[in-house]
């Protein structure tokens, strides 16, 4: 699902703290999820598995029914997939353009003043 899709639907800001910290925490917990899954075993049930884990990380940055509202009832694990890199690769860009606010803004050091001379 594209940024674009995804934006109508929920309001997504990497820069608002709360946002933030709800993304963090659910990555973390998807993460810790992830690995638990037994690596030995029936392929479908860990693909089940994934598809569970990753509907959980929606609704627990969305909220409740969010993973519902985005995919229905179909498991298709390119769709989650792909979805939550849209999302990672949105953080990635928010915080480069953060990093280069910052820059503007912080003092500079010694060093970086004698450069600029």
């Amino acid at each position: 699902m594209s940024l674009e899709e995804l934006k109508k639907l929920y309001d997504i800001d990497f820069e608002d703290i709360d946002f933030l910290e709800r993304y963090y925490n659910a990555y973390t917990k998807f993460n810790n999820r992830i690995k638990s899954i037994k690596k030995d075993g029936n392929v479908i049930g860990k693909l089940k598995k994934t598809c569970e884990y990753y509907r959980k990380f929606f609704d627990e940055i969305f909220g409740n029914g969010a993973s519902n509202k985005l995919f229905g009832n179909k498991n298709n694990i390119r769709l989650l997939e792909e979805t939550l890199m849209t999302l990672i690769q949105e953080n990635e860009r928010t915080n480069e353009r953060m990093a280069s606010r910052r820059m503007k803004v912080q003092p500079k050091n010694r060093a970086q003043r004698r450069n600029q001379k």
